[in-house]
C-alpha cells in the first residue's frame, strides 16, 4: 500500500531482510511519566520479581528457568514470579523490586519492554541477550546479561549477597535511560530522521541550477 523510504523497527530485526526499504533499529525508551520511581533499593521488599507469560509454548525455557529460581531462593528470599499487571500496578511492582528477570522467547529473541520498565524503575535487570541490545546498554554498567540458565542462577546469587553492587548498576542504568533513552528523545530522532529524508528528497526533485 505505500512505498517508505525508511523502515524503523523497535524489535523483531530478524524481520529486516522481509522490507523493500532500508530498516534502521529505533527500540523503545523509558516512559518516565509512569516506569519512573526513586524507592531505595535497600528498602524494596521484593528480591527478585518477573512479570509476564510462562506458556511453555512460547517461553519453556523462561519457565523452567523460574522454577528453578523459585525452588533455588523461594526459602530465604522474598520472590514475585509470574504476575499478570500492567501500567501503574507494574510500576509499583518493579519499584519494589531489587531484581527484575527478563528472559525472552524462545525462538525469537527480540528487545523487549521489560528491559526499559525494570531499569526504569531502578531495579538490577538481568537479562538474556536480544539483538539491538548492545546498541543501548552496556553489560555491567546499565544491566547484567546472563549466558544460559546456569549463568542466570550465578548471577542472581552473586547479586542477592552483593546487593550495593547490584544498586549501583541500578542506579547508573536508570540515569543512563533518562539522559538518553526516554520518548523525548526517540521523538526528537523521529523529527530528525523526516528532516533529512525531506531534504534529501527535496534536493533530489529540485536540483541546483547550475547555469544561473
Amino acid at each position: 500500500m505505500y512505498n517508505p523510504d525508511l523502515i524503523l523497527l523497535a524489535h523483531s530485526l530478524h524481520l529486516a531482510k522481509n522490507f523493500p526499504a532500508p530498516v534502521k533499529f529505533f527500540p523503545f525508551a523509558m516512559s518516565t511519566d509512569i516506569f519512573n520511581c526513586s524507592q531505595n533499593f535497600s528498602e524494596r521488599k521484593i528480591d527478585i520479581a518477573f512479570v509476564g507469560s510462562k506458556n511453555p509454548s512460547f517461553y519453556k525455557n523462561r519457565a523452567l528457568a523460574l522454577s528453578r529460581i523459585n525452588k533455588l531462593f523461594g526459602r530465604k528470599y522474598r520472590l514475585s514470579l509470574g504476575k499478570k499487571i500492567f501500567l501503574k500496578a507494574l510500576r509499583d511492582e518493579y519499584c519494589n523490586s531489587k531484581i527484575v528477570i527478563n528472559y525472552s522467547a524462545d525462538r525469537i529473541k527480540s528487545l523487549n519492554m521489560r528491559i526499559f520498565e525494570g531499569i526504569g524503575c531502578g531495579s538490577l535487570v538481568i537479562t538474556d541477550y536480544v539483538p539491538g541490545l548492545e546498541n543501548i546498554f552496556q553489560e555491567n554498567e546499565h544491566c547484567v546479561i546472563f549466558k544460559n540458565q546456569q549463568d542466570l542462577i550465578s548471577k542472581i546469587n552473586y547479586y542477592l549477597k552483593n546487593p550495593s553492587q547490584a544498586e549501583l548498576i541500578a542506579q547508573k542504568g536508570k540515569m543512563h535511560l533518562l539522559r538518553h533513552h526516554t520518548y523525548e528523545h526517540r521523538a526528537m530522532e523521529v523529527i530528525n530522521i523526516m528532516s533529512d529524508l525531506y531534504f534529501k528528497k527535496k534536493n533530489f526533485i529540485q536540483p541546483r541550477n547550475f547555469s544561473s
